[in-house]
């Protein structure tokens, strides 16, 4: 048989598989909606509860959907901790609603089943962390360390939307925090900065002021009508806080990479595109913003406040990665650079030395 035939054949296959686990888990998503949504529909605004509607929930609650949602985590070979969220989010969804006195299925299953659940996660977690430590140790040392910790939480997370989110976090948490203590290596040979000259610091710290404000203020006036809602919405607004640190953290300790095998141009840890230099089909002095901006295709790495210096455009589209995974095919990226005449001589040797 053909080899590249074969390749194309096991692609063909991998793809074919990952959109039936979409598919399966976006029906169990709709699934369990439904199931929500019926189940407050019968308890939370009927006044007069029935037996057999506290029956009917329990069993849509705390039967269906953990069965089913771990009938698709085995049928799709997803990770095992899509079970463990639907489960639990439905066993927590059950406490909110049930009335009081629980009923006695629910009370049941709880005592029967919520140990050996409780018992299982523990394990899985633990053997799946044992996996993760025993990956981040055979990673190539060479890579940042934020890199590293995302090529090993395959075996935790899989490969599909779970693993985009809980990285995100993970990353965000890693320049919010711990690039504080320990800073990642950078090197400058290699590496062009971008945010000490644009309006990236003033943007970030500006709206870091405006947050802390927000949430003395609204706390307070929010908090003589609700305290429920003003601690969510302060807690919300501590979450953005950490988000801009993050972001200006990472715009700091991830900077445009030019060497001989890759280019890699970022806008901090939301947006990304690496691509080979002999891709390029030319760099060029950018055009007014509003020319461009708007146009399908065009990677933006300058905030709305500054203007671009230089427009790299590509012999082909290419893919370019957000934060939680999704992606997007471009043909032309927009820059501003801290040294841009470093840079373009960079690129230019570069695509010279591919010619």
């Amino acid at each position: 048989m053909n080899i590249d035939n074969k390749y194309g054949q096991n692609e063909g296959s991998r793809a074919e598989a990952r959109g039936m686990q979409k598919t399966l888990q976006f029906c169990m998503f709709l699934i369990t909606f439904v199931i929500y949504v019926g189940s407050y529909y019968l308890l939370a605004r009927d006044e007069d509860i029935l037996t057999n509607h506290i029956t009917l929930v329990t069993i849509g609650l705390v039967i269906v959907i953990p069965v089913c949602s771990m009938f698709i985590a085995l049928l799709t070979l997803a990770p095992f901790l899509f079970f463990y969220i639907m489960t639990f989010a439905s066993f927590i969804f059950a406490v909110l609603i049930m009335p009081s006195p629980k009923p006695e299925l629910y009370t049941d299953i709880v005592l029967w089943a919520g140990p050996v659940i409780l018992l299982s996660f523990v394990v899985f977690i633990t053997y799946k962390l044992v996996l993760v430590r025993r990956e981040y140790m055979q990673t190539d040392v060479s890579k940042e360390t934020i890199t590293r910790i995302q090529d090993s939480l395959t075996p935790l997370f899989g490969q599909g939307w779970i693993r985009r989110i809980a990285f995100s976090e993970i990353r965000m948490w890693y320049y919010c925090l711990y690039v504080w203590f320990k800073p990642p290596v950078i090197n400058k040979e290699i590496s062009f900065a971008y945010h000490k000259d644009s309006m990236i610091k003033v943007l970030i710290f500006f709206g870091c002021g405006m947050l802390l404000f927000d949430v003395g203020v609204l706390h307070f006036l929010i908090g003589m009508f609700s305290k429920t809602l003003a601690w969510i919405i302060t807690i919300s607004t501590v979450y953005l806080l950490l988000q801009f640190i993050a972001f200006y953290n990472s715009c700091r300790y991830e900077p445009h990479i030019v060497d001989d095998q890759r280019i890699v141009l970022r806008l901090g840890f939301y947006l990304q595109a690496e691509f080979s230099p002999d891709q390029i089909e030319s760099i060029q002095n950018a055009k007014k913003f509003n020319d461009v901006s708007k146009e399908k295709g065009v990677f933006n790495c300058v905030l709305g406040l500054d203007s671009p210096q230089y427009e790299v455009i590509l012999k082909e589209s290419l893919w370019m990665t957000y934060m939680l995974g999704g992606r997007e095919k471009i043909t032309k990226i927009l820059l501003k650079i801290d040294d841009p005449k470093a840079f373009y001589q960079a690129i230019d040797s570069k695509m010279q030395t591919e010619a």
